[in-house]
């Protein structure tokens, strides 16, 4: 069965990525990339359902040693995992190295630290998510499984023995000794074959990638370690090819346990993106906001009014939803979903959120042009006609407003009013009458959000403040969002932290979003955890001092040393919807 979500640590390659449990077992991997079909998916299941596991043997039926110690290699996604028996002591490092042309590889390498030690191997593929038995042959004293359009090759410097639809190994490590596995992805139709991946040579060429690409972030404060950490995580997320970030790397882990929220996050939000995009431009990182720039103009290409709030990682808009009834889900969660409908809800804020970056940008040095302007201009209309349209707000309120959707598109027209310089970059655009229609935007839900600014409470959520989506009674976190789109000095704004930290921390360390909902469950955490963004808000000049919420985010990390995207505090656990950084 799958370990506990804390006990997933993450490797990539920026085309895909893989989580490897505590016990040594890769649990998910999908190739060739972040949203094909899965060819281990034991994180969903059992083992019927794909793995592939290295550590000490064990007696048959017991359960698989955790690691003694476990973390990434410096500054990189290289994980190394220790282990102690009472023979000796061994090492497993696991990477991708980053595609320069190659096929896709997963590289996992053994080594003897002390002792000896009695290594076990168990590679257990299936793909179709969990649903295939692959054909299993050697060609060439490698091991080939084929389904359909897909082949893997596993080279070993070790023996192997098929046993039924897997492959297995049993060999002894000494001091010193190194036994390499590597792991490519082929197409099945593909006459030449791969070749075998110098492990050394890839393991170098990783390590030198993560070193010069962390070398390039511009922040120094005291928490560097866990913004380094957060900023190689979402570098991981980033579909190299296009530039396109998704929101996760899985699907159909639940937002709470045994419900029925489980979504496949595997696409790119552009509300999530955009986000992404502003920490990783306010730290240095230009090229990654120029290449998400660029996928985002061919992604949204064509008529305004057909902007969706996610797509693909190649662009694409239909995302066609459907569940895998053969997965029992994350702990008996069902059911297991891929794609997702979402892409044909409506949530005004999406647009603000991409101007407001697009804007960002430009402040950052990136180099404007005309077909970018042309975008901007063609959001800012969509909202000048719609924004005060009822939407799906957030996707998460089943009613016909929200607190959140309608002020947020106020930062994306207040950027445009910045945005003068576009006007120089050219001379054939017709700039809208904006400010007569976007004004109104943050007053309007103001008044239908917020209790009665003359009523006091004895508890510690006062009004005057963002209590509720327009039609929801619950006090939902992107109403912490929504002040972005007013003054840091608006007694609304500090009323709205201080009501918001109170309610969430009061249940669990995250803010939450809508308690109130169409789905018949509760709501669990947030799907973000507050990352240092929900310090109480006292006066302009005390949010420059780290505040009580970036130490507990910073000590709340996994063993993967990221924050979970959401967390349900249970008895000696974290929970999440995927381990991915808090941001």
């Amino acid at each position: 069965m799958a370990g506990r979500i804390e006990d997933y640590a993450l490797i990539g390659d920026m085309q895909t990525a893989a989580l490897i449990c505590r016990d040594g077992s890769i649990d998910w991997l999908c190739l060739p990339r972040f949203d094909s079909s899965s060819v281990f998916t034991r994180l969903l299941g059992t083992g019927d359902h794909g793995y592939w596991q290295i550590g000490p043997a064990r007696p048959d039926g017991a359960q698989a040693p955790h690691a003694d110690r476990r973390g990434y290699r410096g500054d990189s996604l290289i994980l190394e995992s220790e282990w102690d028996t009472p023979t000796g002591s061994i090492r497993v490092t696991d990477l991708m190295p980053p595609r320069d042309g190659h096929s896709p590889q997963l590289i996992r390498i053994v080594e003897g630290i002390s002792g000896t030690v009695e290594v076990a191997s168990a590679w257990c593929p299936r793909f179709g998510y969990g649903k295939h038995r692959p054909w299993i042959y050697e060609h060439q004293g490698r091991t080939v499984a084929i389904d359909g359009p897909d082949a893997l090759w596993l080279d070993a410097t070790v023996d192997t023995v098929q046993k039924e639809d897997a492959l297995v190994s049993h060999f002894t490590v000494s001091a010193g000794d190194t036994v390499n596995f590597a792991l490519s992805w082929h197409s099945s139709h593909h006459h030449a074959t791969p070749e075998i991946p110098d492990t050394s040579a890839a393991l170098e060429a990783t390590e030198e990638f993560w070193r010069e690409w962390v070398a390039r972030c511009t922040y120094d404060g005291p928490y560097r370690d866990a913004v380094v950490r957060s900023l190689i995580t979402l570098k991981a997320m980033t579909y190299a090819p296009t530039g396109a970030i998704v929101a996760a790397v899985t699907t159909s882990l639940p937002e709470t346990i045994g419900g029925v929220r489980n979504w496949d996050y595997r696409y790119t939000w552009l509300r999530d993106a955009s986000i992404t995009l502003s920490a990783l431009l306010r730290t240095g990182y230009r090229e990654e906001a120029e290449a998400w720039r660029q996928w985002l103009r061919r992604a949204v290409a064509g008529n305004p009014d057909d902007i969706q709030i996610m797509y693909s990682i190649l662009g694409e808009r239909n995302l066609p939803e459907r569940e895998l009834p053969w997965l029992p889900g994350y702990e008996g969660s069902t059911p297991v979903r891929v794609g997702n409908d979402a892409a044909d809800q409506l949530q005004l804020d999406v647009p603000g959120e991409v101007i407001d970056t697009l804007y960002l940008a430009h402040v950052h040095g990136i180099a404007r042009c005309e077909r970018t302007a042309t975008l901007h201009l063609g959001l800012v209309d969509y909202l000048k006609r719609r924004w005060q349209e009822p939407d799906d707000a957030s996707g998460k309120c089943a009613a016909d407003d929200a607190t959140s959707c309608t002020p947020r598109s106020w930062p994306g027209l207040r950027s445009t009013a910045r945005c003068a310089w576009w006007r120089l970059a050219s001379s054939t655009l017709t700039w809208p009458n904006w400010p007569s229609s976007a004004t109104p935007s943050t007053p309007r839900c103001a008044r239908r959000a917020t209790t009665p600014s003359g009523t006091r409470s004895p508890s510690p959520m006062d009004p005057p403040n963002w209590t509720r989506p327009c039609c929801c009674s619950r006090a939902p976190g992107s109403s912490r969002r929504t002040t972005r789109g007013l003054s840091a000095r608006s007694p609304r704004y500090a009323a709205s932290s201080r009501r918001t930290m109170a309610w969430s921390t009061a249940i669990r360390p995250t803010a939450t979003k809508w308690e109130s909902t169409a789905l018949p469950v509760t709501r669990a955490a947030s799907c973000s955890a507050p990352s240092g963004w929900s310090t109480p808000s006292r006066s302009p000049a005390s949010w420059r001092k780290p505040g009580p919420c970036s130490s507990s985010c910073s000590h709340c990390a996994m063993t993967s040393a990221c924050s979970p995207r959401s967390t349900t505090w249970r008895p000696a656990a974290s929970w999440g919807i995927s381990p991915r950084p808090s941001r």
